[in-house]
């Protein structure tokens, strides 16, 4: 659970001082002395969510807090901690800790932390510095020499493997750049977004020397078009080929379950269109879509189905411009494309509405391009009812799309 622990006990020593003080700064004594801290700000706070979020989902037994005040090692050190776990019961240091370092601190001056937090039992603790983007690890190691702690620094871009929770690790740059929605919006896509890039090497194919391609290339959309032409008639024309900002991905089409949810999904949207007259075009594979901007590289891409309003820019098995609607179908294969490359492509362009379908989970993602936010990013179960803000009026249970046929 995430909550914040009231001012109780040995807190009461820093509540005074804490009124004083910015709402979201505090004040905590380490070693005897009482040290104010100013706040850490709305990123540091998200940040704290999105890791909390990820050790919950590594350590499911433990209690984490968030914004933990009042954490009473003795008598002469009273911490507060941006997340602390406890592997049981809240008592004592927690065995895992980590902190948002004040822009205006060094990390010398975090030292001390450190150390009292380490040699009274927590075995991890990080200090996240946002100004110069690294990552502090004191763990604690009696042979360190070094009052027990041995010490690492690593960048926001290199994964952090922690000692002390061994299911968690991370790349503050990763979890920076999830987006969308509020805190909990944040923390759902990026827990979905780790779990399907654990195994993301040798997912997508780019074996594009057998169709006369340079893997390594930046293609245009007009090169790409091209290609798959000469492409045509070949023995594995069944793959499915895109062009990610210019570079060519190609993938296996996938089975028989696939494509009985695209088939009932079209079905469904093609008989609304029809019964209320409603304006759109449902296209699907062969049909691409080809998303061009100035200043960045050509997309081409081939979603599960998609909704367009304006049939002028259709011409063959190419629409250029912007789908109103796109709705893809999740396979453990196509998983890192559907909730990474594609989502941040399609935010890119403007998509206004993009529904991700994912049969293994249950569970359908809807990403909506939100006015006060960059984007709204919404869960819904197969027994959910999902409304279409694209296609006003339309509403869709996914379980109903999902049922196997009987055979």
């Amino acid at each position: 659970m995430y909550r914040k622990t009231p001012d109780t006990g040995a807190g009461e020593k820093l509540a005074e001082l804490d009124a004083g003080l910015d709402p979201r700064g505090s004040c905590e004594l380490i070693g005897g002395h009482i040290v104010r801290n100013p706040a850490v700000g709305e990123d540091g706070r998200r940040l704290c969510f999105l890791i909390g979020t990820l050790l919950k989902d590594a350590a499911p037994e433990s209690e984490i807090e968030f914004d933990a005040r009042n954490v009473e090692a003795d008598d002469e050190n009273i911490f507060r901690l941006g997340i602390g776990l406890w592997e049981s019961g809240r008592e004592g240091c927690p065995s895992f800790a980590a902190d948002i370092m004040p822009r205006h601190n060094i990390i010398y001056g975090c030292l001390d932390k450190a150390f009292a937090l380490t040699c009274r039992g927590t075995a991890e603790y990080w200090i996240i510095d946002m100004a110069e983007r690294f990552v502090y690890v004191f763990s604690r190691d009696i042979s360190s020499g070094n009052n027990g702690t041995a010490y690492r620094r690593y960048s926001f871009d290199q994964t952090v493997k922690s000692s002390a929770v061994p299911r968690f690790s991370c790349s503050v740059s990763d979890v920076m750049r999830s987006d969308g929605g509020g805190l909990r919006q944040l923390a759902v896509f990026y827990r979905f977004r780790e779990e399907i890039l654990k195994d993301r090497n040798g997912q997508v194919a780019e074996d594009a020397g057998a169709y006369m391609a340079d893997p390594e290339k930046k293609y245009t959309a007009e090169e790409f078009c091209e290609w798959m032409k000469v492409r045509e008639g070949r023995a594995r024309l069944a793959d499915k080929a895109e062009l990610f900002f210019g570079k060519l991905s190609i993938q296996e089409q996938p089975g028989f379950e696939y494509q009985f949810i695209r088939g009932n999904l079209y079905f469904s949207v093609r008989t609304f269109l029809k019964d209320t007259k409603a304006e759109g075009i449902l296209c699907f594979p062969p049909i691409q879509a080809m998303l061009k901007k100035d200043g960045a590289l050509d997309c081409v891409v081939s979603p599960d189905l998609f909704l367009v309003r304006d049939g002028s820019r259709l011409s063959g098995n190419l629409y250029s411009g912007v789908p109103d609607w796109i709705i893809e179908i999740a396979t453990p294969r196509s998983a890192p494309l559907d909730y990474v490359d594609k989502a941040e492509i399609y935010a890119f362009h403007g998509v206004p509405e993009y529904w991700i379908v994912n049969p293994w989970k249950k569970e359908t993602m809807v990403i909506k391009k939100a006015q006060e936010s960059p984007q709204d990013v919404r869960v819904y179960s197969f027994d959910e009812d999902i409304p279409c803000g694209t296609l006003q009026g339309f509403r869709m249970m996914m379980r109903d799309a999902a049922e196997s046929p009987e055979v």
